[in-house]
């Protein structure tokens, strides 16, 4: 491996370390720039989820801000009433009408008068609402009271997205076995044995109130909890209604279950905040503790659950920008009871695997007491934008262009390594073209002046002398002229009209002698009817050129026969064309073009045969571009013709 060589592995190794480098922190930059796009996604999308979460929030607030200021009085009937209408007040979605319980277990509306006041009513109204007071008291009496944590199960893969059944509905395969599991359970036989005997009418009442009237049960209240709500307290419901003094019973029930404070119940007036109990799957029960003298009563409403959820969490979600890029997932302690899905738009009943793979942006409960509730708000993919489209072109781009630059500089350190590398054959070139004719020269010149040498001899020495002076001094002008020309500081020729005829005569004569030096025979194919047309072209130049060609075509033909050179001339559209034709191998396609490069020679340097510095051709090609002709290059059978193209004048 040449220093040349190796010069260029060393270039190739700086420039790869240097675009890896470059390469690194462009990918870091590049990266680091796509993650901040995904945080300012992610964080705007934050923004909407907060903004709707907060919005569900206020109108919770704001409608229970108005029920825990609504007077108990207007729970039961009055003509004048607010809550008299048959029509529950716009409030919270879903809301069917307002009821009470009394410490007795006996059961009103605001919506029935008592006794004798019923007769003011029309029979339609009276049984209007009398049939909407019947489905509350139902609803209260037979809906299965469920714990939040068992509202919705998501069950097995089999009973995917499967609701628990509808009060009334008969009882599927697994709430049997655990009825049978449970039903020989000391705690329900102890309870059942303590639940006193009563009409049925009247224990529905009291079971209703027996469940609202507890105080707040734990989320994580386990099976058998769920039986003990099923079960009547009187016993404690007596007790707390007819205690003078604050006993133990009494003191549990006239605890606040949120501020954990002691409410007295023998004050003339205070109340619990709203607590939330679950009716069966399709209605809850939002309820406080009232006491007046020392009575308590339960104050509360029934909402059904469906339209609540609709109005205060669906269409808002789904009509806002949050929707177009996030699911939306509702849990019921703990548990995933529906999802809305951007991609889809529609509701639909998932396990909690559904929900893998997402990107959590943010998870909040609703407001005391629907804290039962949880919001999810996830999403698949973050929305990037037109930012995201415009980072990854630019990186494109980026990265192209460090490619296209390594490349660039790749090349060009490899162009300043060749031409460095011709630079030097040239001279080495250059010293061997000086160095055989100038021993040459010597050597002859002294047999000449030490007389060692007769007469015949004496005349070939001489013209031995002559004709490698004359090459000797082409290619000091050849090289002089290519200096002239590199600087660029001016044109080296001049083109003007010259008479074809006239440059026939000054090619011929100069050429023949070349020919002949060098033992070749010169071929005269000049087309005489060509010889008064006039060319444009610089005579000087036009001589260097057609005698760098026969001194090139002499070279490459050296060994080949027979030994001669043809000058021609021929007509074609615009321009007449000179040409020189050896007989040697002529040239391979591949180099064509390459030949006409300066300091380029196909053969290498330390074992070439043939003579040449590899600027001939260069500046041929160079003075025939500042004449403003053509040079061109064919192979024929056998050789090779080069072609000068010159313009003729009026064109």
């Amino acid at each position: 491996m040449n220093n040349f060589a190796q010069q260029r592995r060393r270039t190739t190794w700086w420039l790869v370390g240097l675009f890896g480098l470059l390469a690194a922190v462009a990918v870091y930059l590049v990266i680091f720039s796509f993650k901040q796009l995904r945080y300012e996604a992610f964080f705007s999308q934050r923004n909407l989820a907060d903004a709707y979460v907060a919005d569900t929030h206020r109108r919770i607030s704001t409608w229970l801000a108005a029920e825990t200021a609504r007077d108990p009085a207007e729970y039961k009937y009055r003509p004048d009433g607010p809550l008299t209408l048959i029509k529950a007040p716009a409030g919270l979605p879903g809301l069917l009408h307002y009821f009470q319980l009394t410490a007795d277990g006996s059961f009103s509306t605001p919506l029935l008068p008592e006794g004798p006041a019923q007769a003011q009513l029309s029979n339609a109204e009276l049984a209007e609402r009398q049939g909407l007071q019947d489905r509350l008291q139902s609803v209260l009496a037979m809906a299965e009271v469920v714990p939040p944590g068992e509202y919705f199960d998501a069950g097995s893969a089999g009973d995917h997205g499967k609701r628990p059944g509808k009060p009334g509905d008969a009882p599927d395969q697994d709430q049997l076995e655990y009825l049978e599991a449970i039903a020989g359970s000391p705690v329900l036989e102890e309870m059942a044995a303590a639940a006193p005997a009563s009409p049925a009418s009247t224990q529905k009442n009291q079971t209703v109130f027996s469940e609202l009237s507890r105080p707040q049960r734990s989320r994580a209240e386990s099976a058998d909890n769920l039986v003990e709500l099923k079960i009547s307290k009187r016993a404690e419901v007596d007790a707390y209604a007819s205690a003078q003094a604050p006993a133990p019973a009494l003191q549990e029930l006239s605890r606040d279950v949120d501020s954990g404070k002691d409410i007295n119940p023998f004050a003339m007036t205070g109340q619990s905040p709203f607590r939330l109990t679950f009716l069966g799957t399709e209605y809850m029960a939002l309820h406080r503790d009232v006491w007046t003298s020392g009575q308590r009563r339960i104050q509360g409403m029934v909402i059904q659950i469906d339209p609540f959820l609709q109005t205060l969490i669906r269409a808002p979600y789904a009509n806002g920008l949050l929707s177009a890029h996030n699911d939306l997932t509702l849990t019921l302690q703990g548990k995933i009871i529906e999802q809305i899905s951007a991609s889809q738009g529609v509701v639909s009943y998932l396990s909690q695997t559904d929900v893998a793979g997402s990107e959590l942006i943010l998870q909040r409960r609703l407001t005391n007491p629907f804290d039962a509730f949880e919001l999810i708000i996830s999403a698949q993919h973050l929305p990037l934008g037109a930012s995201y489209q415009v980072l990854t072109y630019t990186s494109a781009v980026l990265f192209l262009l460090m490619l296209a630059g390594f490349i660039f500089l790749k090349l060009l350190s490899n162009k300043s390594i060749d031409v460095a590398q011709q630079q030097q054959d040239f001279v080495a070139a250059v010293t061997h073209e000086l160095k055989t004719p100038l021993t040459s020269i010597r050597m002859y010149g002294e047999i000449l002046r030490n007389g060692w040498a007769d007469e015949a001899k004496q005349k070939v020495y001489y013209d031995f002398i002559f004709f490698e002076s004359e090459r000797l001094s082409r290619l000091v002008n050849n090289v002089l002229q290519l200096a002239r020309i590199s600087r660029g500081t001016e044109h080296t020729t001049t083109p003007k009209e010259h008479n074809v005829g006239q440059l026939y005569k000054t090619i011929l004569t100069q050429t023949n002698a070349q020919t002949e030096a060098a033992g070749y025979s010169l071929v005269n194919k000049f087309d005489p009817a060509l010889a008064d047309l006039d060319v444009l072209c610089d005579l000087d130049a036009l001589q260097q050129v057609m005698m760098n060609l026969v001194d090139n075509a002499i070279k490459f033909s050296a060994a080949n026969d027979p030994r001669v050179i043809i000058c021609g001339s021929r007509r074609s559209k615009e321009t007449i064309d000179l040409y020189v034709r050896d007989h040697g191998p002529g040239i391979p396609k591949d180099q064509m073009k390459k030949i006409f490069e300066l300091f380029y020679r196909s053969e290498d340097e330390r074992t070439r045969e043939t003579l040449g510095t590899g600027i001939g051709l260069a500046l041929v090609a160079t003075l025939v571009e500042q004449m403003r002709g053509e040079i061109d290059v064919v192979n024929r059978e056998p050789g090779a013709e080069f072609i000068v193209k010159l313009n003729v004048r009026g064109h």
